[in-house]
């Protein structure tokens, strides 16, 4: 599993130093620290980054503004904002996560979380969740922080138990969920993931060879339940062995 990569914009140098070091704890990476809205944009597609952190005034006023809804049409990401302690709650939007300083670990935890689970679903319930699927990367529950894995790293996802186990193309194990296969099918693109088993969702890039019973990934076997053979017959045409 990766870390996630955090761009950081904030006027104050002293909340730079308290988020980079809170940052570097948590063993997220910093992607980059800007002072302004504007410098942001040219940098962000190269960046490539998990979530923004954005001062809830800098986003308010105009090239906040410009940079929030460029993000939203072109580069839809997660937002989590940050608030003065004691500033008047009246200026939050609707479904804005919000952080109030100063900085703190517990709090740094909820917001973000907060804010992966709400960006793709805003009733979603963080307490309900283990995961989540955002720009073609899941997200998952680590201990007290996040990590990340990229769908097109992913083997095939199998059921143990109340655990999920999530194969990398390696074939090694790269993470593991709580999240329901039910819900996992919902979220995963269902032009690359398709679930052939109740216990089994497969990347169907990496499928070598499908027969009634079973698929073969990178040569290794995985059981087709009788459920879904009609459906992957459909999927793969007349690619059925």
């Amino acid at each position: 599993m990766e870390s996630l990569k955090i761009v950081l914009v904030e006027t104050s140098e002293q909340q730079h130093q308290i988020a980079r070091n809170l940052i570097n704890t948590m063993k997220y990476e910093l992607g980059n620290e800007y002072a302004q809205p504007q410098e942001v944009r040219e940098s962000l597609e190269d960046i490539d980054p998990d979530l923004l952190i954005i001062h809830q005034k800098q986003a308010l006023a105009a090239d906040g503004k410009s940079l929030l809804n460029w993000c939203r049409s072109e580069y839809p990401l997660p937002i989590l904002y940050l608030r003065d302690h004691g500033s008047d709650p009246s200026v939050q939007a609707n479904n804005s996560v919000f952080l109030e300083k100063p900085i703190q670990r517990s709090s740094f935890f909820r917001s973000l979380e907060q804010a992966l689970f709400n960006f793709p679903n805003p009733l979603a319930k963080p307490a309900e969740q283990d995961s989540v699927v955002i720009r073609e990367r899941l997200y998952m529950k680590d201990g007290r922080a996040f990590k990340k894995i990229s769908l097109q790293n992913i083997l095939w996802i199998e059921s143990d138990g109340n655990y999920k186990k999530i194969y990398n193309t390696d074939l090694k194990i790269g993470g593991m969920t709580r999240t329901s296969m039910d819900q996992l099918e919902n979220e995963l693109p269902a032009e690359h993931f398709q679930r052939v088993h109740r216990s089994f969702i497969v990347n169907t890039n990496y499928v070598d060879r499908v027969y009634y019973n079973r698929l073969s990934l990178k040569g290794q076997n995985i059981p087709v339940g009788r459920g879904y053979t009609h459906q992957l017959k459909e999927y793969f045409k007349d690619g059925t062995a």
